[in-house]
């Protein structure tokens, strides 16, 4: 039996169902292939079956010879449908499966098809389990990132926009840029507010992610690397702290995700009774790429760490600005290397 490609959970191994169904699948194979059952001939339908014969047969009193389920007396070779060692007479003879089977996917049909000798359970778990690790689809924090950049770039390119219709706007409200007056739409910045927020969910959203991913790099099943990308697990503690570090400053950004819009409160007697807090927006969104930077510098690291542990290398820019080996140091040193070089982009 070929292995399926379909990666199976490593605990179907030992899987006492697993074992029963291959052992059917060996025994209706052996059946389907003994010269004996091919020289045998299928039963006339059209004749009736006589009592010799016909081992359901329960119009007629049972006899010696044909009752098959009389545990008092020794079965015969001629009317024993369920005795495999002798040739089969025509009670016992299995359907003709010498035409091609149907699209149906039984058993029987499965093992008359040339599948070869069928594996043993590990056997088929290792070669499917060559290509994919650990499951069918990667976790959904992989598959929602290109989605998430996507919503992230077009933020950017609607804040780009809401500058451009505040600086272009005609009011009473004038702005002194480059050493003239420039009428814009600046007592009411709703507008851009509302670009900035957009922006800064959608970085923290990012953050989010980043944070997930590097979680499920820690996971053996997923990678087939060590636990934790630890050198020695159990001995050394590997990324855990790395991923933590990322889980508080995700923590922290969140509540810069907060609208700024929002909580609008009453300001010189009744005069401004409403505001955007537009600076208030600007610095939630420093505060969101600041720390997005980090988070994406713990992500790096990880992904440095599994290519020293055996993965493919797909940072060597990365890789070449940190210490050599992959034993427990004071991970912060690193992270703090490759937000530099973040910074520097």
């Amino acid at each position: 039996m070929h292995a399926s490609h379909d990666p199976l959970h490593a605990a179907l191994a030992d899987s006492d169902e697993l074992r029963a169904v291959l052992d059917k699948i060996r025994n209706l194979r052996a059946k389907i292939n003994d010269p004996r059952s091919q020289a045998s001939a299928p039963r006339n339908l059209s004749e009736p079956r006589s009592q010799a014969t016909d081992a359901h047969n329960l119009s007629e009193p049972h006899s010696q010879v044909s009752d098959a389920h009389n545990l008092s007396e020794p079965r015969s070779q001629a009317t024993d449908a369920h005795n495999l060692s002798e040739p089969h007479s025509q009670v016992s003879d299995p359907p003709d499966l010498s035409e091609p089977p149907s699209r149906t996917s039984s058993p029987r049909e499965f093992a008359s098809e040339p599948h070869g000798e069928v594996s043993e359970p590990r056997t088929v778990l290792s070669e499917s389990r060559a290509n994919i690790v650990g499951a069918l689809q990667a976790p959904v924090s992989f598959r929602v990132t290109a989605p998430a950049l996507a919503v992230a770039l077009r933020a950017v390119d609607g804040l780009e926009a809401a500058v451009d219709r505040a600086l272009e706007a005609v009011t009473d409200s004038p702005a002194h840029l480059e050493g003239e007056f420039v009428g814009t739409f600046g007592f009411a910045g709703t507008d851009l507010v509302a670009a900035v927020s957009a922006l800064t969910t959608a970085l923290v959203h990012l953050a989010e992610l980043g944070t997930a991913r590097l979680h499920r790099l820690l996971d053996a099943n997923l990678t087939g690397l060590n636990r934790q990308l630890s050198e020695s697990p159990g001995l050394h503690a590997g990324m855990a702290t790395v991923h933590k570090r990322a889980v508080g400053v995700t923590h922290r950004l969140r509540r810069f995700a907060v609208p700024a819009l929002s909580g609008a409160i009453e300001t010189s007697l009744g005069q401004e009774d409403v505001q955007s807090f537009g600076f208030e927006a600007a610095e939630c969104l420093d505060e969101v790429i600041t720390g997005l930077r980090e988070v994406l510098a713990c992500e790096l690291l990880a992904v440095v760490q599994a290519g020293r542990l055996g993965g493919p290398v797909t940072l060597p820019e990365f890789d070449a600005l940190l210490p050599p080996g992959t034993a427990d140091r004071p991970w912060g040193r690193d992270i703090d290397t490759i937000v530099g070089r973040l910074a520097e982009r």
